[in-house]
């Protein structure tokens, strides 16, 4: 049988999909993994076929951007006083106009 997983393309995505990726190659099928470039290296480092499916993601650069807008995400705000044992529930706050449904009361 011939199986094609399809994932997002961050490890944590893919991290859950290798198992059964595994098995089912051991058992003798054939396997292969889509996803975007970004990816594709990752994925044959885990032994598996990967196939670059669409354009790069960039979800890093996407990510660093995102902690720009916002003040440095949580690790700023730690530094700039929250203690180390304080839960990220208790120091992020999303940025006015955002989550309008869920106000932080």
């Amino acid at each position: 049988m011939r199986v094609l997983f399809t994932t997002f393309a961050a490890t944590s995505h893919l991290h859950i999909q290798i198992p059964l990726a595994w098995a089912l190659r051991s058992a003798g099928h054939d396997v292969c993994v889509a996803s975007q470039p970004d990816l594709v290296e990752y994925i044959s480092h885990t032994g598996l076929t990967g196939v670059a499916v669409g354009a790069e993601l960039r979800l890093d650069e996407q990510m660093n951007g995102m902690t720009r807008e916002r003040g440095g995400g949580v690790n700023a705000r730690a530094r700039a006083g929250a203690h180390d044992d304080a839960h990220p529930r208790d120091v992020w706050r999303p940025p006015e106009g955002r989550c309008a449904r869920n106000k932080h009361r």
